[in-house]
């Protein structure tokens, strides 16, 4: 009896961490109640959402407020790490005279200049990902 005790705290312990994981990746299951769904599958997620521009609160409102002031503006969305990491993080850049790069949650965390990061910055930016989603220009 200790044995099935055993493996049935091991599968509860399991089916907890898997709720509690949020991912964008195809393919994953989830447990809704006692059964084993496939999560809706998301091929294009940036920040944990399929649409940033509609799902993120944060950029929403930075959108709407260069668009009330009538200037031209770019949004891509990128990669970038932190110098001393190893993997590559989601964020965004508001291109509107400056390069900002934001993070996830709508953090400023350096100005861009050019293609290159201001110096002394601790911010790796990997331009080839980027990819504009929003572009004021050609509305």
């Amino acid at each position: 009896m200790k044995k099935y005790a055993k493996k049935i705290a091991l599968l509860a312990l399991a089916a907890v961490g898997m709720l509690s994981i949020s991912s964008c990746e195809k393919g994953e299951n989830e447990v809704d109640g006692n059964e084993v769904v496939e999560k809706e599958i998301c091929n294009e997620c940036h920040c944990q959402v399929e649409n940033p521009l509609t799902e993120l609160e944060w950029l929403k409102k930075e959108i709407e407020r260069y668009d009330n002031a009538d200037v031209a503006l770019t949004v891509y969305s990128c990669k970038y790490k932190i110098a001393t990491d190893t993997i590559y993080k989601d964020g965004f850049v508001i291109e509107c005279g400056f390069r900002d790069l934001y993070d996830c949650e709508g953090t400023l965390l350096t100005i861009l200049q050019g293609d290159f990061v201001i110096p002394d910055t601790n911010y790796n930016v990997d331009y080839n990902s980027f990819q504009v989603i929003y572009d004021s220009f050609y509305l």
